[in-house]
């Protein structure tokens, strides 16, 4: 899902369907080490063909597992589950050969990362990042699309926001040119709030406007839904639209109050709505503290060491 595709996605209707993916066969190099000839060497080649074939389906599952802990906001089971398939990826003989051309290995990686920078390792997250990146080719722009958008992410969530906006619009453009309508709304979704961070609202608003169509056209990556409608708002609230910033926000509110979305995200719905309860002229003291506390709630309960940071800033910001 998050390094683009339909391959990820192939791989995961596999799974379902308790069948293997043609990406994650036992590759040519596997049989070419088994060598000889007759019953005896049949035997063995079909044995170690078994043994990949359910070693890379487990690693797959472990894929799929640990996109679905980072979807709920389990950021420690997330990482665990990741760093134990790729410790199988490296340890088993011939798997890593056997997933290489599934996204499986990519998804693994990117998430770790994602799941490591929440959880105070943004130098590791950045430095795997970096390191995909420096393993793909332009040949792989599936790959490509996912790990610039993450790194985006990860460099935005370190406060590093314009090398955040150069990964954001290269995730962008990739997914323009080359990518599904998940991957177009996933890159807009982090390169949107790259953008608001450095300031370009314009910018900001017209990436997320079209990716928020897109999304509720094609009915896809709606778990960024509620994110992208809190950025939105974010965005119309510096321009000084307070009406629809409260409208969008509100929007926002209650998708995630109906479980919509993926759980990292209701923290950026509630920093919104937090900014313009503190923003309104007649400001309830009551209102905002209950929204500051939310911030905090939610950032604890991810266990997310931006977030805290974030929650503690904004808590310093708007009642200072």
């Amino acid at each position: 899902m998050v390094v683009l595709s339909g391959a990820g996605r192939a791989d995961k209707a596999c799974l379902g369907k308790g069948t293997l993916p043609d990406n994650c066969r036992p590759a040519p190099a596997v049989h070419s080490t088994l060598g000889g000839r007759g019953a005896g060497a049949a035997r063995g080649q079909a044995a170690l063909e078994l043994v990949v074939t359910v070693d890379c389906l487990e690693v797959l599952a472990l894929g799929v597992g640990e996109g679905g802990q980072l979807a709920v906001g389990r950021l420690v089971p997330a990482r665990a589950t990741a760093e134990q398939a790729l410790k199988e990826v490296e340890e088993v003989v011939g798997l890593r050969e056997a997933v290489a051309h599934s996204t499986a290995l990519g998804l693994c990686r990117v998430w770790w990362a994602l799941a490591s920078a929440h959880l105070g390792h943004p130098d590791e997250a950045e430095a795997a990042l970096q390191a995909l990146l420096a393993e793909e080719s332009e040949g792989a722009l599936h790959a490509l699309y996912g790990t610039h958008a993450f790194l985006c992410e990860v460099l935005r969530l370190q406060g590093d926001p314009p090398r955040a906006l150069i990964h954001g619009r290269r995730a962008a453009a990739l997914a323009d040119e080359h990518g599904s309508a998940f991957s177009r709304v996933e890159a807009a979704a982090f390169l949107g709030s790259a953008e608001l961070a450095v300031g370009g609202l314009t910018g900001a608003s017209s990436v997320l406007e079209r990716a928020l169509t897109l999304a509720r056209t094609r009915r896809t990556a709606l778990w960024y839904e509620p994110r992208i409608l809190a950025t939105l708002s974010e965005a119309k609230l510096a321009a000084g639209d307070h009406v629809g910033a409260r409208a969008l926000v509100t929007e926002a509110r209650e998708l995630v109050d109906r479980g919509r979305g993926w759980r990292l995200g209701a923290f950026d719905v509630a920093l919104a709505w937090a900014r313009l309860v503190a923003s309104e002229p007649a400001s309830d003291r009551a209102v905002l503290e209950r929204a500051l506390e939310s911030l905090d709630v939610l950032a604890t309960e991810l266990g997310s060491d931006p977030y805290r940071r974030i929650a503690t800033s904004e808590r310093i910001h708007l009642t200072g």
